[in-house]
């Protein structure tokens, strides 16, 4: 199941699912997609929140500098690894320069009454440059090198999650130098040198304990990239929309990918699994027309009586 953050003041949630698949996207990274440098990705900084990134580097032998990303669990979860994204001014594309990462799961807010820690890693795999630059904002900053960013896969063995709220809680180790996590992104069609920093309910781990990520003078909140890979158990995988039926949205999804999957291990659209969509996979959603069986929790707001005062 995909799951993609459509609304920060909302949180809706646009579904898709499939097997061993993308589960949940917090949000963009990419604000002009192969407009940099070698025709590289860019994600470039907002004007009102001009902050590249936040440090996610372990600071001496203290557990502090943590960033926290919410994440909603609408099933049974199984969970593989979980992507976030991070970068080292100065750094060049190509092989990685940090020496390390770790990452928690926690059932609730870090370090809140009640919440735990529910699994956690040091394995790391995939962890290479992302074809992304971070860039400060303006056109003449386009072409900027300065800061590659990497992706990291966090793997998870035996790891269930039962419906929920969970927050990723992720760490670089770097001895030498930085390490910075940049912020989930919108693109501005108005002003494409200006895009928006999403407002967002990330938390972070500083000396003085947990508290919501702060930007700026104006405490600014952000939310940070991050994607939740595995299996749901109990999977409707026809239902492409996420809406708990397979119905004429799902079954124009699956006309609209007609053909050859074009990343055959992102093509939830192909459900028989032989890399294309045809007539097989159209067969196979109307066999299972209507109500999906087994449970869809429906995700609440997170600000409110769940988990943040408003």
């Amino acid at each position: 199941m995909k799951c993609v953050l459509v609304s920060t003041s909302v949180l809706a949630l646009t579904c898709a699912a499939s097997a061993s698949d993308l589960l949940f996207d917090s949000g963009e990274l990419v604000t002009h997609p192969g407009e940099g440098a070698g025709g590289a990705d860019v994600s470039m900084t907002g004007v009102e929140v001009s902050s590249a990134g936040t440090g996610v580097r372990m600071v001496g032998d203290g557990p502090h500098n943590r960033r926290a990303q919410w994440f909603w669990v609408d099933g049974q979860w199984d969970i593989d690894h979980i992507r976030f994204y991070l970068y080292e001014t100065g750094s060049e594309p190509g092989p990685h320069p940090f020496d390390g990462f770790n990452m928690d799961i926690w059932n609730g807010i870090p370090g809140m009454p009640g919440s735990e820690i529910v699994a956690s890693t040091e394995t790391a795999e995939n962890v290479e440059w992302a074809n992304i630059y971070r860039v400060f904002n303006g056109a003449d900053n386009l072409d900027n090198t300065d800061r590659p960013v990497f992706k990291a896969d966090l793997v998870f063995e035996d790891v269930v999650l039962e419906p929920g709220f969970y927050w990723a809680s992720f760490q670089a180790i770097n001895e030498d130098t930085t390490a910075w996590a940049p912020y989930v992104m919108e693109p501005n069609p108005d002003d494409p040198h200006a895009p928006t920093t999403v407002a967002g309910d990330s938390w972070s781990l500083t000396s003085s304990g947990w508290e919501l990520t702060g930007v700026g003078d104006d405490d600014f909140r952000p939310d940070f990239p991050i994607e939740v890979y595995g299996t749901s158990t109990g999977d409707c995988p026809e239902d492409l929309t996420g809406d708990g039926n397979v119905g004429g949205g799902d079954l124009g999804t699956l006309l609209a990918a007609w053909g050859e999957c074009a990343d055959p291990d992102n093509c939830p659209e192909d459900l028989t699994g032989d890399g294309n969509v045809g007539g097989g996979d159209l067969g196979t959603l109307l066999a299972a027309w209507g109500e999906c069986p087994g449970e869809h929790i429906e995700q609440p707001d997170l600000v409110g009586a769940c988990c943040i005062e408003g």
